[in-house]
C-alpha cells in the first residue's frame, strides 16, 4: 500500500508551470529528504501533497484515496504539515495555539467541537518546546524561531499517517533543533509514519532517512535511495558543479569544488 501517490502532477501560476511531470510513490515507513535550490516548487510540491493547495493537473491519492474537494479536510486530520513558508501566508491574527488546535479537524486554525483535552493536550505540547505564555500571542507577533515551534506544536497534536515538515529546523536554536530531529528519530523508529522532510543542509540528513527526492527546475531530477541519490556524482550532477559527499560519524556534507571568480579590484572592495 502507498500512502501517497503522485501521478503526473502539474502545477500552473498564471502562465508559468511551476511543477511538471512529477510522479512520486510514498510507503509507510519510508523517511524521504526533498532537496533542491530556492525557487525549484520545493514548498508548492510538499503543501499540494499535504492537501492544503490545489493543482492544475494529475492525480493525488492519499492513504488509498484520490484527493479532491470534497474529503481535502478529512485526509489532511491523517497529515502533520509544518510549513512557514506556508503558513506565513495564511494566518496573522490567529494565535498560536489556535494554530494548534487547527490540525485536530484539518484546519489553518481552530474549528468547531474542540474538546478540552485537546485544548490541555495543545499547551502542554506548547509548554515542551518553550511557547506556554507566547503561544497564546498572535501569529504575526512572533519571531521566525517562535513560529516554528507552533507549527511543530501543531505537526506534534495529532499520531500522523504522514509528516510532512517543510524546513521545520529553520530559525530554531541550537537544542531546539536537535529536540526536534532526535524527536524525529524516535518516531521514525517506532512509528510506521512516513516522514517527508524539506531541508537544504546536508547536516540535517540523518542516518534514519531511507529516500531522497531532488526537485530542479520545478521537475524531479532523480529519486530513490538514499544511498543512491545522495551521492558525489549524483549531487555533482545536480548541483552543476563538483560537488563531493563526505560522511562522518552519521553526518552528512557536501563539499563544492568550485569557487565565486571576482578580479583583484572587486576583492579590495574598489
Amino acid at each position: 500500500m502507498h500512502l501517497a501517490k503522485i501521478e503526473d502532477l502539474e502545477y500552473r501560476k498564471s502562465s508559468k508551470i511551476i511543477l511538471s511531470n512529477i510522479n512520486w510513490q510514498i510507503k509507510p515507513g519510508e523517511c524521504w529528504i526533498v532537496m533542491g535550490n530556492n525557487g525549484c516548487g520545493k514548498t508548492t510540491l510538499v503543501s499540494i501533497l499535504a492537501g492544503y493547495r490545489e493543482w492544475s493537473s494529475g492525480t493525488i491519492k492519499l492513504f488509498g484515496e484520490e484527493l479532491s474537494k470534497s474529503n481535502t479536510v478529512d485526509l489532511r486530520k491523517r497529515i502533520a504539515f509544518v510549513s512557514s513558508s506556508y503558513f506565513d501566508k495564511c494566518v496573522r491574527y490567529e494565535n498560536g495555539l489556535d494554530i494548534v488546535l487547527g490540525a485536530v479537524n484539518g484546519l489553518v486554525a481552530g474549528g468547531l467541537d474542540i474538546a478540552e483535552e485537546d485544548v490541555c493536550r495543545a499547551k502542554k505540547i506548547l509548554a515542551s518546546l518553550g511557547m506556554k505564555t507566547k503561544g497564546l500571542y498572535p501569529y504575526d507577533l512572533l519571531s521566525k524561531g517562535q513560529r516554528q515551534k507552533v507549527l511543530l506544536a501543531r505537526a506534534f497534536m495529532q499520531t500522523p499517517w504522514l509528516m510532512i515538515l517543510d524546513e521545520p529546523c529553520s530559525g530554531l536554536d541550537m537544542l531546539s533543533r536537535d529536540f526536534i530531529l532526535n524527536t524525529l528519530a524516535d518516531i521514525a523508529e517506532n512509528s510506521p509514519a512516513a516522514i517527508v522532510y524539506v531541508t537544504h543542509h546536508a547536516d540535517e540528513i540523518m542516518p534514519f532517512f531511507t529516500h531522497a527526492l531532488l526537485l530542479k527546475n520545478g521537475k524531479i531530477h532523480s529519486q530513490g535511495n538514499i544511498k543512491d541519490i545522495i551521492s558525489t556524482e549524483n549531487m555533482s550532477d545536480f548541483y552543476d558543479m563538483p560537488t563531493e559527499v563526505l560522511q562522518s560519524d552519521g553526518i552528512i556534507r557536501f563539499k563544492a569544488h568550485d569557487k565565486l571568480h571576482m578580479n583583484q579590484k572587486l576583492y579590495m572592495g574598489g
